[in-house]
């Protein structure tokens, strides 16, 4: 199962999950984490480092980075925070934002960049368009024939020793077909997410 980490943020939210940065070991309780929010990136720090399921994990987006080597906020620090929360009834990310600790409010650029050397060989599905809808049920089955090498519309993109980008509209359909390729053996799926997410944060795209 993959493992996960509970962020909060200085928000009147409770604990998000993500999945650990792509790079490095999973950050542990305490560390700060720039991780994706709404159209931007915001700074928040780790609660909790478990386990989930494998179509949960496919659903979850990776945190980013992750700042500093060591703990940021220590063990009691965040006991506190999370007694605090229990205690007066509101969420552990508004009791954060109270005591606001300095280190979580700053302003950042998010920019994706391909490391020298790496190669561009990625294949990225496409799920969707705005202009045409289809039953969630009709892409699993379409990529079912497609990614399986035994059909005899086969697409040869779809190769398990590469990475698999999904995205679709507004992330739903990504997340159902990343579950499907996960069932069927593909070990390096990335569920993008939605189109819209990805343009409003900054994303960078190419038009033909």
């Amino acid at each position: 199962m993959p493992a996960a980490i509970d962020v909060l943020l200085p928000l009147p939210i409770g604990p998000l999950t993500y999945l650990p940065p792509l790079q490095g070991d999973p950050p542990g309780p305490g560390r700060r984490v720039v991780v994706p929010w709404q159209a931007g990136v915001r700074i928040g720090v780790v609660s909790d480092v478990r386990t989930v399921d494998a179509g949960r994990g496919v659903e979850l987006r990776h945190a980013l980075h992750a700042l500093e080597g060591q703990v940021w906020l220590d063990h009691a620090a965040l006991a506190t925070v999370t007694s605090l929360a229990r205690h007066s009834g509101v969420p552990a990310g508004l009791v954060l934002a109270t005591l606001n600790p300095p280190g979580l409010q700053q302003e950042l650029d998010h920019e994706v960049r391909l490391a020298p050397g790496e190669s561009m060989d990625i294949p990225v599905l496409v799920l969707s368009s705005a202009d045409e809808p289809l039953d969630a049920g009709d892409y699993t089955v379409y990529v079912e024939f497609r990614a399986d090498p035994a059909s005899p519309i086969h697409d040869a993109q779809f190769d398990r020793a590469k990475t698999i980008v999904a995205y679709c509209a507004s992330g739903g359909r990504s997340a159902l077909v990343g579950k499907t390729l996960k069932d069927m053996g593909y070990t390096n799926v990335r569920n993008l997410g939605g189109f819209k997410g990805w343009v409003d944060a900054g994303g960078k795209i190419e038009r033909s």
